[in-house]
């Protein structure tokens, strides 16, 4: 069966849509892609492959099941009630920002994070500096975190009480701040020196 194609960006964003329509099912899209601010509870008929931006924030997914398996860009999944990233692209050459979940580790996470001189949120010429954006969850763990991260890391405002499974290189900024309390313990104020102990950052580090 030939592939099919769609040669510019998609933008379903404010529909209040329950589900992605069945023609985006298994098409490339050569552009970016945009469900944002709608109702989806799955990413049931999700694009096969998207060349630029995939965003799918503030929506109600539990589930990054059925995202596409190419990324060419930036990965957005903000606003949602993920609890796994499970099924997550191994690469983003781009931002990932799955800030605002229901997260407790970042198992199967995307490994790669890098910037990228050629994606924007459109898909089109641009640079992304490669953040790692999972502040707002409940990680009580840097597990799964990747190696190295080409922009900033930030898990800021989680659950944290130490960094050992941090990234072992951060290419920008590393932000830990605002930890909050786990039930019976106190909140952990990290440090810079703790930071930079387990981390080669080189940015600023903000605790």
């Amino acid at each position: 069966m030939s592939k099919r194609y769609i040669e510019r960006m998609v933008d379903i964003s404010g529909f209040y849509i329950t589900e992605l329509p069945e023609f985006l099912n298994g098409l490339i899209v050569k552009g970016g892609f945009f469900a944002s601010e709608n109702q989806l509870r799955t990413l049931k008929n999700a694009p096969a492959e998207v060349t630029g931006s995939f965003s799918c924030k503030d929506n109600k997914l539990i589930s990054l099941e059925g995202i596409p398996s190419i990324i060419g860009g930036s990965v957005d999944i903000r606003y949602n009630k993920i609890s796994s990233l499970n099924h997550s692209p191994s690469r983003v050459i781009g931002d990932f920002d799955c800030r605002y979940n229901m997260l407790k580790n970042l198992d199967f996470g995307p490994t790669i994070i890098e910037a990228s001189p050629s994606a924007d949120g459109w898909g089109y010429l641009s640079d992304k500096d490669g953040h790692y954006l999972c502040g707002y969850n409940n990680l009580t763990t840097l597990r799964g975190s990747p190696k190295t991260v080409g922009g900033s890391f930030n898990c800021s405002n989680n659950l944290l009480s130490d960094l050992t499974e941090a990234p072992k290189e951060v290419r920008n900024d590393f932000i830990c701040s605002n930890q909050r309390a786990r039930p019976g313990y106190d909140p952990v104020i990290f440090t810079e020196e703790q930071v930079r102990a387990v981390c080669k950052v080189g940015g600023r580090v903000y605790v």
